[in-house]
């Protein structure tokens, strides 16, 4: 692809470079560096509904801009829209890059702490939207949905038995019924990819989010548990004490929650992406992108594992 083409369909600068940025499963992410300054390309899949995402993005947008929180602030294409198509169908855009500090876990108690009322402080601005957001990925958090998927491929043409496991398959048959329970907590606006490598810090506070494709009405615990999910696990092992932390930092501000219902939201959550993780490692089309052989799987282990504890 000819990035430098792309870019000119927004900014007008000399290119230097280009690299990979972020650690992102579904869309390409670029750091462009210029002569005058450096952006955020992301190429994005076709079957992104554009259409909602710009409808999302203006009631975000201002809500954000309201409370004076750090977001993406795409530019504007030469032909006056937030995207770019190619020849091939896919959709561009480009914001500048923004100054902040994105943590590595392991994150300190003051970092713990802050994250979690980083995530209340957002979900406030998030309810005071003008309007309500369309569901990008309608399917996002229905666990009825994928393991609808995951059966459906056991009994198709695309299933790869290469990776499959009998125990992690046990784990799946033996969990299902009591995490696809409908939940009872209320529905609200949520971020919906609430991880770590979207919050974005300075001088020990969070100050706003990226990524807002997922925004949708939702769950707040599992925003919170999905939070979790990225900064108390080190190599298989769930930190309680450090979830303990972050959810006295959401608490602090926002006391709607109880620990028990993140909790069980983080079981949920870790079942729910073990299962997508197994399902991509033992279909023949692959969705999630691979870091390193065995990755898929490796993956689905860890997080069924904890689900089931």
């Amino acid at each position: 692809m000819d990035i430098t083409a792309v870019c000119r369909q927004f900014i007008s600068d000399r290119i230097l470079s280009s690299l990979p940025l972020g650690n992102g499963h579904i869309n390409d992410t670029l750091l462009v560096k210029t002569d005058r300054s450096q952006y955020v390309l992301q190429r994005i899949r076709p079957q992104m509904d554009v259409e909602k995402l710009s409808h999302n993005y203006r009631l975000y947008s201002e809500a954000c801009l309201n409370a004076g929180w750090l977001f993406p602030t795409f530019l504007n294409a030469h032909d006056n829209d937030k995207y770019h198509t190619d020849g091939e169908g896919f959709h561009w855009r480009m914001y500048p890059y923004i100054d902040g500090d994105t943590l590595s876990a392991p994150l300190s108690s003051e970092a713990l702490f802050a994250c979690g009322q980083g995530i209340a402080k957002m979900h406030a601005i998030l309810n005071n939207l003008n309007g309500t957001p369309k569901a990008v990925y309608p399917v996002l958090h229905d666990l009825s949905h994928y393991y609808a998927e995951f059966k459906e491929l056991l009994a198709g043409d695309n299933l790869s038995a290469l990776e499959r496991d009998s125990v992690t398959e046990e784990i799946i048959e033996r969990r299902i019924d009591e995490f696809v329970k409908p939940a009872s907590a209320v529905s609200s606006i949520v971020h919906g990819d609430a991880k770590l490598d979207n919050i974005l810090f300075r001088n020990g506070q969070v100050v706003g989010f990226l990524d807002y494709d997922t925004v949708m009405p939702g769950l707040p615990a599992e925003d919170v548990a999905d939070c979790i999910r990225s900064c108390c696990l080190r190599n298989g092992v769930y930190d309680r004490d450090a979830a303990a932390i972050l959810i006295d930092g959401y608490s602090s501000i926002n006391n709607s929650l109880t620990s028990d219902e993140i909790q069980s939201a983080f079981r949920k959550i870790c079942f729910e992406l073990g299962l997508r993780y197994y399902t991509d490692a033992i279909s023949k089309e692959k969705k999630f992108k691979v870091h390193y052989p065995g990755y898929r799987l490796g993956k689905a282990k860890t997080l069924l594992a904890i689900a089931d504890q």
